[in-house]
């Protein structure tokens, strides 16, 4: 078995202290998932049961900043950026309602996912992170509702988790 580089931040892979053929010295034996993951690819993490994400997640905050002043992004190529990120391992995304055009963003690239356009080397597929954050006043099922409504149709998506 080859052993792979590992990142900085990637933990030590366990070692087996029986030596190899009768050696006494010590070899490296990877687990099955730093097996499966290309060297460059971040580790991953189980959140709770059925939620794995990376564990470096790209913030998305920057576009509400790249959007100051009425600039317009083109949301298609920011989408095929992201499909970049996640084909190499990075790909979970962190967003809110008020980060500009985020989760447009996001939901194109869903449907860059959904239509098979894009190589994810986690088979759990990605993972869009989003927080709604109201403007004080009164809350209502209404006002919830409506903005659950309003990301759903941004991030291209049928539920919200």
């Amino acid at each position: 078995m080859r052993s792979r580089p590992r990142s900085r931040n990637s933990p030590a892979p366990a070692r087996d202290r029986g030596g190899a053929a009768g050696q006494g010295g010590a070899f490296i034996r990877l687990t099955k998932r730093q097996q499966t993951m290309p060297p460059s690819a971040p580790e991953r993490i189980e959140l709770a049961p059925g939620l794995e994400i990376s564990r470096i997640v790209t913030g998305l905050w920057q576009v509400a900043d790249m959007e100051r002043g009425g600039r317009a992004l083109d949301l298609d190529a920011a989408a095929a950026d992201l499909a970049r990120y996640a084909e190499a391992g990075f790909d979970t995304f962190d967003m809110a309602d008020h980060y500009g055009s985020a989760e447009d963003i996001a939901g194109r690239f869903n449907a860059l996912v959904a239509a098979g356009k894009v190589a994810l080397l986690n088979r759990g597929g990605a993972v869009a992170l989003t927080k709604w954050c109201p403007t004080p006043g009164a809350m209502t099922k209404d006002v919830v509702r409506a903005a659950v409504g309003r990301s759903l149709a941004r991030l291209q998506a049928s539920r919200i988790d």
